[in-house]
């Protein structure tokens, strides 16, 4: 949605005060609730039944729920239009759910500007988690190739003709600015390293 429609504003308006004020609520039922298992009471079974207002009312709950953290840690809104901005925000740009559902990963493929979750763990430890996507820069060079054959050359000759038999010599960590390591692993073996390994293999010696 790109606005707040009608069926958002009636079920905030039916959690979003008992959210806010849910200072008297164990971090539990909060969590519990944040997940998925509302309390609805008498109108559990009819709840059940229809699907899309029980979803409209746990993404109004965990909406509540993100609401309220901003508000104990960034201020209250001033505001009635200030209050919709924000809500509108969050309809707009962030993904709210768990980490465990499959729309999350989906919502980052997507890259979603904003993601939040709330969870508890098997250590008995309440968190929450957000995520901001961000631009990374990245360094990117090329080596020149006389570079490589040159660090192949003094391979073949340390290694055939003075028969250097040093796993960890110094020769292989040495001019890290020109990537010696890799470019020793990169040699033709039985200088270099192996383009692939097998995984365990396993060899009977019964007969």
């Amino acid at each position: 949605s790109s606005g707040i429609n009608a069926e958002y504003g009636g079920a905030l308006y039916l959690i979003l005060k008992d959210t806010l004020t849910g200072i008297n609520k164990s971090a539990n039922q909060v969590t519990k609730s944040y997940s998925g298992n509302l309390s609805f009471g008498k109108g559990k079974d009819w709840m059940e039944l229809n699907g899309d207002l029980k979803e409209i009312l746990i993404t109004a709950y965990r909406l509540a729920v993100k609401l309220s953290i901003d508000e104990i840690v960034l201020g209250e809104a001033e505001s009635t239009d200030e209050f919709i901005e924000n809500l509108t925000e969050l309809l707009n740009n962030w993904y709210i759910g768990l980490e465990t559902d499959l729309e999350w990963a989906r919502k980052i493929e997507q890259s979603t500007k904003h993601m939040f979750s709330l969870g508890f763990n098997k250590e008995g430890i309440y968190s929450s988690r957000t995520l901001t996507l961000s631009q990374l820069p990245v360094f990117t060079g090329r080596l020149n190739s006389e570079s490589v054959r040159s660090t192949w050359s003094a391979l073949s000759f340390e290694l055939l003709y003075l028969t250097n038999d040093d796993e960890e010599r110094y020769s292989i960590q040495a001019h890290p600015s020109t990537l010696r390591n890799i470019v020793t692993q990169a040699a033709d073996l039985p200088l270099g390293y192996p383009v692939f390994s097998s995984g365990p293999c396993r060899i009977s010696t019964l007969k």
